[in-house]
C-alpha cells in the first residue's frame, strides 16, 4: 500500500487556517517584545536630547538654536541605539538569536537558489509561487512560499517533489509534512522530523534542523498560549559562536536606520517646543 503523502495531508486554504498557526506569528510576537524596547530607549533618548537642547538654549550659553538641534538629535540616536542592544537581553535575547539565525539560512537559501529574499506577505508568496516553475530545484522554496501563502495543498504537492538524496532532505521533508499537518489544524508530531534528523551526520545542518525544530516547537506552543521562548533560548548555547553577532548583521542595522528617521522627526519636534516656550 502506498505511504500517505504530504498532499494527501488535510489540507485547507487560507481562510480556514487558525490565525495562531499561520507563519509570521513568532515574528509578530517579537516584534512586539521589541516594540517595548524602542519605547523605553527612546523615552529616554528625549529625555536626553531635550536635557541637550534646553540647556544649550538658556539665555547664557548664546547657542544659537538651529546649531543645537542636530546635536540634540544626534545625541539622541546615540542614546537610543546604544540602549536597545543593553535593553534586549537574557531570555528574550537568546531567542532572538537562534530564531534570527535560522532565518538568515532561509534568506540565503532563498537568494542563491531564487535570487531575492523570502515573500514578506501571503500576496507576495502567491505572486511568486504562480511566476515560478513547479520543479525539484525549487521544491522547497514553493513549499515555503505556499506556507507563507496558507497554500497548504500547494505545500504538500511541494513536499511531494522534494529530494531524496541525502539525509537532510529525509528530514526537512519529515519536518515540512509536520508543519502541513499542524497548520491544517492537526497535532504538531515532530517524531519522525527528529528521527531523521538523527540520520544527518554534519554538526552544522544538525544545529539548523535542530534550530528548525525550535522554531516549529515554538510557534506550537504559542498557539497553545504556552512558553513559546523556552525551545529557543533552550537552543541558544548550542549554536554558540554560529550565532554570535546575528543580530548586529540581521536586526540592528533595519533599527537603527528607523531610529535616524526618529532622530529626525525628534529634532523637528524640539525645535518647535523650544522655539514656543
Amino acid at each position: 500500500m502506498r505511504g500517505r503523502s504530504a498532499g494527501d495531508a488535510d489540507a485547507a486554504p487560507d481562510a480556514e487556517i487558525a490565525p495562531e498557526r499561520r507563519v509570521g506569528t513568532l515574528a509578530a510576537v517579537f516584534r512586539r517584545a521589541l516594540r517595548t524596547s524602542l519605547v523605553i530607549a527612546n523615552v529616554a533618548a528625549g529625555i536626553v536630547a531635550f536635557g541637550v537642547l534646553v540647556g544649550g538654549s538658556q539665555r547664557g550659553a548664546q547657542v544659537p538654536i538651529l546649531l543645537l538641534t542636530p546635536v540634540a538629535a544626534a545625541v539622541f540616536g546615540l542614546v537610543a541605539c546604544s540602549l536597545l542592544p543593553v535593553l534586549v537581553r537574557g531570555p528574550l535575547r537568546d531567542a532572538l538569536e537562534t530564531f534570527a539565525w535560522i532565518g538568515r539560512w532561509s534568506s540565503l537559501r532563498w537568494r542563491d537558489t531564487a535570487g531575492r529574499r523570502p515573500p514578506a506577505t501571503p500576496a507576495a508568496a502567491r505572486a511568486w509561487l504562480d511566476a515560478t516553475p513547479a520543479d525539484p530545484e525549487h521544491a522547497q522554496l514553493r513549499a515555503e512560499a505556499a506556507l507563507i501563502a496558507g497554500d497548504l495543498a500547494e505545500a504538500g504537492r511541494a513536499i511531494d517533489a522534494f529530494p531524496t538524496a541525502t539525509p537532510w532532505d529525509a528530514f526537512e521533508r519529515e519536518v515540512m509534512r509536520a508543519e502541513v499537518v499542524w497548520m491544517g489544524g492537526g497535532r504538531l508530531d515532530l517524531g519522525g522530523a527528529r528521527r531523521a534528523l538523527a540520520s544527518v551526520n554534519d554538526e552544522t545542518a544538525t544545529l539548523r534542523g535542530r534550530a528548525l525544530l525550535a522554531t516549529i516547537q515554538a510557534r506550537g506552543r504559542l498557539a497553545d498560549g504556552a512558553g513559546w521562548r523556552e525551545p529557543l533560548e533552550e537552543l541558544r548555547p548550542a549554536l554558540g559562536g554560529w550565532a554570535e553577532g546575528i543580530l548586529r548583521a540581521e536586526l540592528w542595522p533595519a533599527v537603527f536606520r528607523l531610529e535616524a528617521i526618529i532622530a529626525v522627526a525628534v529634532g523637528i519636534v524640539l525645535v518647535v517646543t523650544v522655539g514656543l516656550g
